[in-house]
């Protein structure tokens, strides 16, 4: 749980504060989806962690403060549940589009989706408010999920890749 042989604590790679609660059987499915990809040879990037970010013990005590409870999120059965999970963790669109506190820069939990400015770009509010006032619907969101386009807008900066590399190729359920 990002400490290193020797107790060296890990620099968190994003979204690990959303993935710090993903269930043991989907961990096993991603590693051994990752272990079937064919390896890549890329250089290590050296640390360009800036102060106060580039000490090691105040990662620990971050994490002591704000990162969640380090038990599994229950993914359930129903549709609700479920999605919750999805949103919340595997998909972690808190990351964005969740308000951030001042000092520590933790997700601020009692403004959960809604709404940030991230890296200069917009990301809007999700929650079911903000969703319905904008005229979301299920099929604009499965719309907007595989193409990218809706009648509410297009997908935009960081949600790109997003787009590319899992929500186009997600099954219809």
């Amino acid at each position: 749980a990002g400490v290193a042989p020797g107790r060296k604590v890990l620099y968190p790679a994003m979204p690990y504060v959303s993935y710090h609660q993903i269930t043991r059987a989907d961990v096993d499915a991603l590693w051994f989806w990752l272990m079937k990809q064919p390896a890549v040879e890329v250089a290590n990037k050296p640390n360009a962690m800036n102060f106060p970010f580039n000490i090691r013990p105040a990662v620990a005590m971050w994490n002591v403060v704000n990162r969640p409870d380090p038990k599994e999120a229950e993914p359930g059965t129903d549709e609700i549940a479920r999605g919750k999970y999805l949103v919340n963790v595997l998909g972690h669109c808190a990351e964005c589009h969740s308000p951030r506190t001042g000092i520590t820069f933790a997700i601020d939990r009692s403004r959960d989706l809604g709404g940030n400015v991230i890296e200069g770009a917009y990301a809007p509010p999700l929650t079911p408010e903000a969703m319905s006032q904008r005229g979301w619907t299920k099929e604009h969101l499965v719309q907007f999920f595989r193409t990218g386009l809706s009648p509410q807008g297009s997908m935009t900066f960081r949600m790109f890749p997003v787009l590319e590399h899992s929500t186009s190729r997600m099954p219809e359920e």
